[in-house]
């Protein structure tokens, strides 16, 4: 129904993105304390290779479906069927 620029896309799916993965690691944090019993370089080692983890598997997920997203589209058909009804409502409002 609403033309959006794959620019506005991928800054949306972006945040979305980085938002997703930053409750990931604060949910693995938060359980992963009681093991590391906060020692600071255990943390730093644990979260350099949760990162090492995450961030391809970011990169790869964020490039799939922006990839799905741009490459189809499918609300066209619905906001065709929605244009027409409002059109067709303005036109019986003319008359």
């Amino acid at each position: 129904m609403f033309k959006v620029s794959a620019g506005l896309i991928k800054a949306i799916s972006f945040f979305v993105f980085l938002m997703l993965f930053e409750f990931i690691i604060l949910i693995i944090k938060k359980n992963i304390y009681s093991i590391k019993h906060g020692e600071p370089w255990k943390d730093l080692a644990f979260m350099i290779a949760l990162a090492a983890l995450l961030v391809p598997l970011h990169h790869w997920l964020e490039h799939k479906v922006l990839h799905y997203l741009t490459s189809h589209n499918r609300l066209t058909s619905a906001g065709h069927h929605i244009k027409r009804k409002l059109l067709r409502r303005t036109k019986e409002g003319e008359q």
